[in-house]
């Protein structure tokens, strides 16, 4: 394979590195913010934490990736070539550095959202304003247990805030 041909081959994949980076921060963001942002597997401090960890991770080996597909392509003739790949490179680093800020932000927002009574105090009353428009009756009283339960975590939000400002921990559910 000529040193061109190798060149362009790393250009693609540098291409695809790219944008499976952005592809995979954008249905991460979307998960996140889908229905309320619930997500089974992210509840609580240390699953957000190990989210921040694992996205640090993957922006590293993908900035990496990319940096190496510059450096191993080495354009063959050193003028404009070199020019282009080095602009190029920084704006494909640039972007997988903006979205993943941007994953973090929603990352950050997603744990905080959990603490906020108001956040819960806003599903009950969507769950009731739910329950009032069903016809059936036992999924109404289903639905109004489940705004009882979001009023619950309202509550439990609010003394783990009011812990958290005195510097106890909160009670244990």
């Amino acid at each position: 394979m000529s040193a061109a041909d190798m060149s362009e081959k790393l250009w693609d994949l540098a291409n695809l590195i790219t944008g499976f980076a952005v592809l995979q921060t954008l249905a991460t963001i979307f998960a996140l913010i889908k229905k309320g942002g619930e997500i089974d597997a992210l509840k609580g401090a240390p699953a957000h934490l190990w989210a921040f960890v694992a996205t640090f991770i993957f922006t590293v080996l993908y900035v990496g990736a990319i940096i190496w597909c510059r450096y191993a392509a080495s354009p063959p003739d050193g003028t404009n070539n070199a020019y282009v790949w080095n602009v190029t490179t920084f704006g494909r680093v640039s972007i997988v550095l903006i979205f993943t800020g941007i994953m973090c932000v929603a990352l950050w927002g997603h744990w905080r959202s959990v603490w906020d009574p108001e956040h819960w105090r806003f599903r009950a009353e969507e769950a009731r304003t739910v329950a009032d428009q069903m016809t059936h009756e036992e999924a109404r009283t289903i639905m109004r247990r489940i705004a009882n339960d979001y009023d619950r975590l309202a509550k439990l939000a609010e003394e783990q805030l009011v812990a958290q400002e005195r510097g106890t921990p909160g009670r244990k559910t």
